[in-house]
């Protein structure tokens, strides 16, 4: 579901930290803005519209910044909308509540005021009856520089990734050797790596890295890199 969860925070999601200057121009890309929902359930590793997730789902979305101070209900009606697409053919941003409803999805909307200047700023979280998975955004550039959109945190671990084009999200044991290995067998697959971000709980637990590749993964490649002993999950991600 995290493949959604980044789909939908940065279609949707991103799109969402830019309302303040462009409500109608939300991060669309080729495919719109309901992409941040998207990531968040492109996460899971069963297909969403076989899984039956959607039955006991909890979703909550959480707004801080100077977006507090606008209606973000467009934007949360778009993540549901990305969020529910594999689920049901026919929903969209306009009748996105209502199948989450129909589908006893709920819903919760959470607006955090702060002091002072802050960057817009959108956290979401997807909880099931079997797990609970978590995403977080902001825009940088904030004040007159070209603004960007990056992801801050997932799952708890904090890192610091602009959603493009190509990606890989693995966990892996935070011991030596484990990113050698990773670009190794990219290496041998014939990836190349444009961008590599880190993030770790605690020194020597898990770890979490979101890679940047020029090329979409073979299932080969894919393979591999989970069967290295200290890679605990890898998911492509192409946005």
């Amino acid at each position: 579901m995290l493949r959604v969860l980044i789909f939908l925070i940065f279609a949707c999601g991103v799109a969402v930290l830019s309302m303040p200057f462009l409500v109608s121009s939300l991060y669309v890309d080729r495919r719109g803005i309901t992409i941040p929902g998207r990531v968040q359930s492109k996460h899971e590793s069963v297909t969403v519209k076989h899984s039956g997730w959607e039955r006991s789902c909890e979703v909550r979305i959480e707004y801080a910044g100077e977006i507090v101070e606008i209606d973000a209900t467009p934007v949360t009606r778009a993540f549901l909308a990305g969020l529910l697409r594999d689920v049901s053919a026919r929903v969209n941003v306009v009748n996105a509540f209502l199948i989450a409803e129909e589908r006893g999805i709920k819903v919760t909307t959470t607006y955090v005021r702060t002091t002072g200047d802050m960057a817009p700023a959108i956290r979401t979280e997807i909880s099931t009856g079997q797990s609970t998975q978590s995403l977080a955004g902001t825009l940088f550039g904030y004040g007159g520089q070209r603004r960007e959109g990056r992801i801050t945190e997932i799952d708890g671990f904090h890192l610091e990734a602009t959603p493009h084009g190509h990606m890989l999200v693995t966990r892996n044991h935070d011991v030596p050797g484990v990113i050698g290995g990773i670009g190794t067998i990219l290496g041998q697959g014939g990836v190349n790596i444009s961008r590599f971000h880190l993030g770790r709980r605690e020194r020597g637990g898990e770890a979490m890295a979101v890679i940047e590749v020029d090329a979409p993964l073979s299932r080969e490649t894919l393979q591999s890199l989970r069967s290295l002993e200290q890679v605990i999950s890898a998911q492509p991600i192409d946005l």
